[in-house]
């Protein structure tokens, strides 16, 4: 009986051994360095499975597609799909490919296991590279809010396609790109290299040790295939307007840079601390010296510097209970350049005396952290003083009665007479009768009178919750999305060059309004990653991510494109965003 039972236990899983039979992942080499990524390939033999590479840990996974393929022998179709994947090692030492399961229809299957030994970059003497990255910090020791840029360098000196830059994850840092771009040249023993520089400013949000990851390029070099014919035509029809070429795929990642990041010290002064970190300086100006009691005189409170001003409040105002203060809304002058934030911010507030007299008018310190000289600051400035007096057009004076010299110092009540002014507008009633309701009101017009206002009011509240302005993450973020791709179509229109800056913002600014987030940068994974979680369907996930991709190549590959090229990648983002936002 048990035989019977194994051999009915084989004959049903006969067929999946049959149709796993064709199944193989294959890679391109099992031994290669960090800057050199490996192709893997899975194939099918059916064009209806599927693969899920998400048990590798060892490699990024970048998806280069798939494609089917149909064959007939002796009379028999048979169907093969093909995975193509690009894997970047993340670190040095006997890495593994684990086996990976495919799907197909209710079936699962996998792949062999795969071992790959990663070794490090061989160094080059410096200048012998054709292309290198290199990033640096202006300061690994800050303190916290502490503004510090982190720039990233590109330099080639060998034709480059298809670059895709991935930036750090500045865990435990904000981070905002300070402009756009930059490209340059330079000249490292004689060798001319291209460099393309990205900065941003980072902000530190605690205290303790961090590691900035390293940043990753992903491009592929340009080589030309050696003639090897006789032909003598090849000579002409093989010279730089005809050669060959092909492309190597290459990885380049920068150190990863160690920060250590120290608190503020103790604070011990008199004066509030203001949270400001940076070095600034403020001053205060009255508009007038005289002002008449009633009137409006404009005190203004400048304060400027590098660092996080955009945070500044008013300083506290020290004045006589004589005057009424009315604050304006702070003007903002705030740049980011590429030593950070830095600008100022103007404070007016009108001062309404009510009585006259000679004033002074006192701003209160503002206390500061200055981490150039690692210590705080309190910035003051000089009384103002303002005269106020009586134009004379205000309520007069009351009389005043005081004893004459006769009377020995003995005050003396005097009644003044009393004079007739006029009579009331109506009589006064004092019957009973005046306490009757003249007209009886209906129980409904009663209710209704109750009513009404709770009416009128709730009809009043969602009129403005209807229109008030929406500040919530996600409309901010569709918002800026707007504005990017009108600023795109402008820039394109006009012949700008930053239209593909807008774009990439665009699709940003889309995916982090479906996430309802805010935020600035994606890379093309976090991007996927966003719309996958708000149930995006897949097809409009790929297509918006190879646009973002796309775009990027664009941007740091320095290509030019055609008229027809910019208006069609134009077409695609707005496409796109109008989909991912609705």
């Amino acid at each position: 009986m048990k035989q019977l039972c194994w051999i009915f236990v084989c004959v049903c899983l006969l067929p999946l051994v049959a149709e796993g039979k064709g199944l193989q992942a294959m890679v391109d080499r099992t031994q290669t360095d960090l800057e050199t990524p490996i192709q893997l390939t899975v194939s099918i033999p059916d064009d209806k499975g599927r693969v899920d590479t998400g048990a590798i840990s060892d490699f990024k996974v970048i998806s280069r597609g798939s494609s089917s393929r149909m064959q007939i022998i002796n009379g028999q179709m048979s169907q093969e799909k093909t995975f193509n994947y690009t894997l970047v090692p993340l670190r040095v030492g006997r890495l593994k490919i684990p086996a990976l399961a495919v799907f197909v229809d209710d079936d699962t299957f996998y792949t062999d296991a795969i071992d790959i030994l990663v070794t490090r970059t061989q160094s080059a003497p410096k200048g012998a590279n054709d292309f290198f990255v290199t990033a640096t910090l202006s300061n690994p020791h800050p303190y916290v809010g502490q503004q510090i840029v982190y720039t990233f360098e590109l330099r080639y000196s060998v034709q480059i396609a298809n670059t895709n830059y991935e930036s750090p994850s500045f865990e435990g840092f904000t981070a905002k790109q300070i402009g756009e771009q930059k490209t340059s040249q330079m000249v490292v023993n004689g060798r001319q290299y291209q460099v393309v520089t990205l900065s941003y400013l980072l902000v530190p949000l605690k205290s303790g040790s961090f590691e900035i990851s390293p940043a990753l390029l992903r491009c592929d070099k340009v080589v030309a295939v050696a003639n090897r014919s006789r032909d003598p035509f090849d000579s002409f029809f093989n010279d730089s307007l005809f050669g060959r070429k092909r492309l190597e795929p290459k990885i380049l990642r920068t150190d990863a840079i160690p920060v250590t990041v120290s608190a503020l010290p103790p604070y011990t002064g008199e004066n509030p601390f203001s949270g400001l970190v940076g070095q600034f300086d403020f001053k205060a100006d009255l508009e007038e010296e005289k002002a008449a009691v009633g009137a409006s005189v404009t005190l203004t409170v400048t304060l400027e510097g590098r660092g996080n001003i955009q945070d500044a409040d008013m300083p506290d105002l020290d004045l006589p209970t004589v005057f009424k203060q009315y604050q304006d809304q702070p003007e903002s002058d705030v740049t980011l350049g590429p030593n950070g934030y830095q600008g100022k911010k103007v404070f007016r507030t009108a001062l309404v005396p009510v009585a006259p007299g000679c004033y002074k008018v006192a701003v209160t310190p503002v206390t500061y952290f200055d981490p150039a000289q690692k210590k705080y600051r309190t910035l003051t400035t000089p009384p103002l003083a303002l005269l106020v007096h009586d134009t004379g057009t205000g309520p007069a004076s009351p009389d005043v009665y005081s004893a004459s010299p006769e009377d020995n110092g003995t005050p003396q009540l005097f009644k003044k007479q009393v004079e007739f002014k006029g009579r009331d507008i109506l009589p006064l009633k004092t019957e009973l009768d005046a306490l009757e309701i003249p007209h009886k009101v209906s129980m409904v017009l009663f209710l209704g009178g109750l009513v009404t206002p709770a009416v009128l009011f709730l009809i009043a509240v969602s009129a403005l919750n209807l229109f008030q302005k929406n500040d919530r993450p996600a409309a901010v973020m569709a918002q800026k999305s707007k504005q990017e791709l009108d600023a795109a179509i402008k820039s394109h229109e006009n012949d700008g060059i930053d239209y593909l800056s807008n774009l990439y913002r665009a699709l940003v600014y889309a995916a982090l309004s479906k996430s309802g987030i805010a935020g600035e940068t994606l890379t093309p994974d976090e991007f996927a990653s966003l719309l996958n979680k708000q149930g995006v369907p897949d097809k409009i996930t790929t297509q918006a991510a190879n646009l973002l991709s796309q775009i990027e190549q664009t941007r740091f590959g320095g290509g030019a494109l055609t008229g027809s090229a910019k208006n069609e990648l134009v077409e695609k983002t707005k496409k796109i965003v109008k989909t991912i936002v609705r």
